[in-house]
């Protein structure tokens, strides 16, 4: 009986969390799809079915009790931006392709365009923020990241997080909550 039981196959390895999903036909699911004008990543199931909602956008208010000063949120948006690829994603058509494709685009700079004297708009990414100061103590900012990333990784409260972090501390003259945003940005 022992030497039966030491005839057996040694067991299959486990299946490694890092390996790509194959279909029935042995063929890479979520590959890197390369054509010549750009590189994109073909998406999951999940998101095939949500693929309506990725040319949308999600249009997201807040208001502040302090004054966000134009540079600091310039700083942040740009922090966020290259932090978070999910803002920088974008789903692009090319032909010969049936379904859209994510593209993540290199961080870039920060657009503003001033429409008026009380009103800025922030472009990086596939993120858009108005500000407009509402009154002598406060802003009032409108996001308008694209559905599909104001609803996957980096929700809506962490991306007003961390826009708003440190106003207040900012306000105050708190140094030390503006270096600690300073040094955890690096």
């Amino acid at each position: 009986m022992r030497y039966a039981a030491s005839r057996r196959p040694p067991p299959k390895p486990a299946r490694s969390p890092l390996r790509s999903p194959r279909d029935h036909s042995g063929a890479d699911i979520m590959t890197s799809v390369d054509t010549w004008q750009e590189e994109g990543y073909q998406l999951s199931p999940q998101q095939l079915a949500r693929s309506g909602e990725a040319r949308s956008t999600a249009v997201r208010t807040v208001r502040s009790a302090t004054r966000i000063p134009v540079p600091d949120l310039e700083a942040r948006i740009a922090t966020a931006v290259a932090t978070h690829e999910s803002l920088r994603t974008r789903y692009a058509e090319f032909a010969g392709l049936a379904t859209p494709v994510q593209v993540v685009d290199p961080v870039g700079p920060v657009a503003i365009e001033r429409p008026g004297a009380d009103r800025t708009v922030f472009r990086a990414g596939a993120l858009t923020v108005e500000h407009e100061t509402s009154g002598p103590d406060g802003t009032r900012l409108v996001s308008h990241p694209a559905a599909a990333s104001a609803s996957t990784t980096l929700s809506w409260t962490r991306l007003v997080g961390l826009l708003l972090e440190d106003a207040g501390a900012a306000a105050r003259g708190d140094g030390a909550a503006v270096r600690r945003r300073r040094r955890l940005a690096r």
